[in-house]
């Protein structure tokens, strides 16, 4: 119950929340002063990758769900208009449905569905940019992944994309914003090998 909640969240103890966005809504929305924020983290026995190259096809790669606040189309529309442009790039795709309910694959992506841990880790592993077009998010934990599998993220604003990338490790795009994700997606390819 929406009460209940909103009441236990005004209660006088410390709150440990895992983006800044929800610290912000704590603070503002209900006056708490003791508010930490601490990351989520990933297994890197799990999620790692060896020093690499770009490959020589410049290889993007996301996480696809139906739900329209995942921004899949998104990604899916801006990389087929940059594929027109440069033909040769690639898309791995990976969720939980199963390839016939996907809509809107690219033409020459890789979907796979449901794949196991370790092949995540090899999917991130194959990327030169992850794409994430959420536009909600707790936090987005495929950031971390592909950041640890030495992978840069294109993120949108949401989540805890706006903590992850600030320093570094991608490029920060307005929620919604296909100009800036098609430009960041055109700078990732335009980079050398190295």
């Amino acid at each position: 119950p929406e009460d209940r909640v909103k009441a236990t969240l005004r209660l006088p103890f410390v709150k440990i929340v895992v983006a800044s966005w929800i610290a912000k809504i704590l603070q503002d929305e209900y006056q708490q002063e003791s508010v930490h924020t601490i990351s989520n983290a990933v297994d890197h026995d799990l999620f790692f990758s060896p020093k690499r190259s770009k490959n020589a096809v410049t290889t993007f790669g996301m996480m696809y769900s139906s739900r329209s606040y995942k921004g899949s189309q998104l990604a899916f529309n801006c990389f087929k208009m940059l594929q027109q442009q440069f033909p040769s790039i690639r898309l791995i795709v990976f969720g939980l449905e199963p390839q016939s309910n996907v809509v809107n694959l690219p033409d020459r992506a890789v979907y796979k569905s449901q794949p196991k841990q370790n092949t995540i880790r090899d999917i991130y592993s194959q990327c030169d940019a992850w794409l994430f077009t959420s536009r909600v998010e707790g936090f987005g934990l495929p950031i971390l992944e592909a950041m640890a599998c030495r992978t840069p993220v294109i993120g949108t604003q949401s989540g805890a994309a706006p903590d992850l990338l600030e320093s570094g490790g991608g490029i920060l795009i307005n929620i919604d914003d296909c100009n800036a994700l098609l430009s960041a997606m055109t700078k990732l390819y335009e980079m050398d090998q190295n």
